[in-house]
């Protein structure tokens, strides 16, 4: 009767086995992913490139008719000129690499020398530390300000700019130590430049900043708890972004420079890279103690992105692809519009960069991934330029509009011009070949216990099991006459 009683109860933990072994978190390699060689390219869906350029024109329009003479810029609903003249200045500084001449040259250097007067001035801005009442605020308009200087000391090597970029990113981390997932360190804003230097065809920064950068990381970031990080699935998935964050922009800056990072930071960014792609779940989903949010998921896209530049790894490749494929199923409607969610405000159309990035990444190894999120991107930057309004702002996202649509057209210009720039600088748009296997790199299979999303299917496995025990001893009368017959 034991045996039989056991033999009833096989199917269930048959059940079980079968489904643990035939879950994609067993292995992260998709069987759509490595796709057959094609006999024939496959067409790229079109971008027009024309229209992108024509867009960037009216937005470099709009922009130079908000600078006064004296350099300062003004915006309708900033709370002061320094606010106003950060915002446009990015808009500037970004329009300078595919658009600019020295006519906007001049521009933003007078924007420049605007901005570190204005800095200068109590009344604008107060270093030190911030009251209460006005943090939010003072971090706000800190965070553009060195935004627009990084990049404008990357475009011109002022001398200002970058003292000035400097002391801004000191002061936000002196007052917010735990927000450094918001680029306030200063090897972040250094290597930043560099990465504008180089697109713009500019003079690299002197190596004297080398120097700069790798001080701030062994001052200001945490390598212990970092390293810790890399080997605890339970962390919290920011925290992983945030301290991959500074590694992977400053190493990707020795990396133009022909030098590297030491070896324990280099060590450490792939193990950092590492443990994000554990933290990703089979449908592309992160897990995350906190609850979901768009802007994580596209944050780990990113990293992962850049990732794959600094290791040549197509494991972080595929994770990306994954990510921004599964946003996409989400919200990108048919038409290209991207409906997120409030809390999922700071995605902006900047996810076309990183899918075009990403998909330029897999071209030679997965047509389909590639020619998806080719498509994917496509849709979401065609859509964004009819979303223009005739002064060249932007109504992509209708939640923020103040101050003057100037938040949505730094960041939306932030994804058209770094779009452009792949497609100019890359093969991305070129009808696709044949895929060569052979040349690509194998993805990794992720222990089950270094998955957390195991967690999703062995507990209601578990709980099933449990009430199936339950239940069969609670009628194991029944079975008992039932076997016997």
């Amino acid at each position: 009767m034991g045996s039989r009683a056991s033999l009833a109860r096989m199917p269930v933990f048959l059940l079980i086995g079968i489904l643990l072994s035939s879950t994609p978190l067993a292995s992260n390699t998709f069987p759509w992913f490595q796709s057959s060689a094609a006999a024939i390219p496959i067409s790229p869906p079109t971008l027009n490139t024309v229209a992108i350029n024509a867009s960037m024109r009216q937005v470099l329009t709009w922009a130079v008719s908000r600078v006064l003479p004296n350099g300062t810029a003004t915006l309708q609903g900033t709370s002061n000129n320094l606010w106003a003249t950060s915002l446009v200045g990015r808009t500037m500084t970004y329009l300078q690499l595919e658009i600019g001449d020295s006519t906007t040259r001049t521009i933003i250097q007078n924007m420049t020398k605007a901005e570190h007067i204005l800095l200068q001035n109590p009344s604008f801005i107060s270093y030190g530390i911030w009251s209460p009442a006005s943090l939010n605020t003072q971090f706000q308009v800190h965070l553009d300000a060195q935004k627009f200087l990084s990049r404008t000391y990357g475009l011109t090597l002022d001398p200002n700019a970058r003292s000035d970029l400097i002391n801004v990113t000191q002061n936000m981390h002196l007052n917010l130590p735990s927000r450094s997932d918001y680029f306030d360190t200063v090897a972040w804003t250094l290597s930043n430049a560099v990465w504008f230097a180089y697109y713009s065809g500019s003079t690299l920064p002197p190596a004297s900043d080398f120097t700069t950068a790798v001080q701030d990381l062994n001052t200001n970031y945490n390598q212990t708890g970092a390293t810790s990080a890399a080997a605890d699935q339970f962390i919290d998935f920011a925290k992983l972004l945030r301290f991959l964050k500074p590694i992977t922009y400053t190493d990707s800056y020795f990396r133009l420079q022909g030098n590297s990072l030491s070896q324990s930071y280099q060590t450490l960014e792939i193990g950092l890279a590492n443990q994000l792609v554990k933290r990703q779940r089979s449908d592309g989903n992160i897990v995350t103690v906190n609850p979901f949010k768009s802007y994580l998921v596209e944050d780990f896209a990113r990293d992962l992105d850049s990732s794959v530049y600094l290791n040549n790894n197509l494991t972080y490749a595929y994770s990306a692809y994954r990510a921004e494929s599964y946003l996409t199923s989400l919200y990108l409607q048919s038409n290209g519009n991207f409906s997120l969610p409030n809390n999922g405000a700071g995605l902006y159309p900047t996810g076309t960069y990183h899918m075009l990035s990403i998909a330029n990444d897999l071209r030679s190894c997965s047509s389909n991934a590639w020619y998806n999120i080719l498509t994917s991107s496509s849709k979401l930057l065609n859509y964004t330029l009819t979303t223009q309004y005739p002064d060249g702002t932007f109504r992509f996202f209708l939640n923020i509009t103040n101050p003057g649509n100037a938040l949505t057209t730094v960041n939306t210009v932030s994804g058209i011009v770094d779009s452009y720039l792949v497609i100019h600088n890359t093969n991305v748009l070129s009808p696709e070949t044949p895929v060569n296997l052979a040349g690509c790199q194998t993805i990794s299979s992720p222990s089950l216990f270094q998955n957390l999303s195991w967690l999703y299917i062995v507990i209601p496995l578990a709980l099933i099991v449990a009430v199936a025990i339950a239940y069969e001893r609670k009628h194991r009368a029944k079975y008992h006459g039932l076997v016997e017959k």
